[in-house]
């Protein structure tokens, strides 16, 4: 089970790279201010950064396009389905694009029959600590002539915060469901997390995901907590 789905997960960001690219030279490009069509994306101005050494372990990276929640699952003729599923596929997709290939998830197989174990960046066995920064898309409203562009933002233009639709913890479940397997074998390692939902104030403001990910140990956490 677990070998066909690495296999499928690499199938999936190889048949869509081809898009990936084109969405991102059109988001690159030097013309009119326009969204990508595709949920994200990323723009060649943002990297991944990884520690891995004595200094212990962790990552971050920045993946372009507006948040989303994850939708609860349906059910259509007896079947249940996620309707988050092509979204997530492509969050995925972005951050397999900016991992090196050493930290993509792959299979560890003993030669035992079943005994096939998963290597990720973040092994079961690990407790983690995740932050979150979800910039939210702004309307066009926001922008002088309904322009988007950098430093068209009206004065009157909410700054940071504005009630917009979903909870936020919503919004964290749909980053955290789409690195299982990929980054961490399940959420569940997830012990400590932080998030924060601000209006995206950086260039054209189409929004963005931020994510922090770090290894958690006793010594980290205080007394208070005792």
């Amino acid at each position: 089970m677990l070998a066909a789905f690495v296999a499928l997960l690499a199938a999936q960001h190889q048949a869509r790279q081809a898009t990936l690219h084109c969405t991102t030279a059109l988001h690159m490009a030097p013309k009119k201010a326009v969204a990508p069509e595709s949920d994200y994306w990323i723009d060649g101005c943002e990297d991944v950064d990884i520690i891995d050494d004595e200094r212990g372990k962790s990552i971050k990276f920045t993946i372009g396009g507006n948040p989303k929640v994850l939708k609860r699952h349906r059910s259509a003729r007896g079947f249940v389905y996620n309707p988050s599923r092509a979204s997530q596929e492509m969050f995925r997709d972005c951050l397999l694009e900016l991992l090196p290939q050493q930290y993509h998830p792959t299979i560890i197989d003993s030669g035992e029959l079943d005994d096939e174990e998963l290597r990720v960046t973040f092994p079961s066995h690990e407790f983690l600590k995740m932050s979150i920064t979800f910039r939210m898309k702004r309307p066009n409203n926001h922008f002088i002539g309904n322009k988007r562009g950098q430093g068209r933002l009206k004065p009157t233009a909410p700054r940071r915060f504005h009630n917009s639709r979903g909870d936020i913890d919503n919004f964290c479940k749909f980053v955290m469901d789409s690195l299982n397997q990929v980054l961490y074998t399940d959420d569940k390692q997830v012990v400590c997390l932080n998030a924060i939902r601000v209006l995206d104030s950086i260039g054209d403001c189409n929004g963005a995901t931020t994510v922090e990910i770090s290894v958690l140990h006793d010594d980290d956490v205080g007394d208070e907590y005792i």
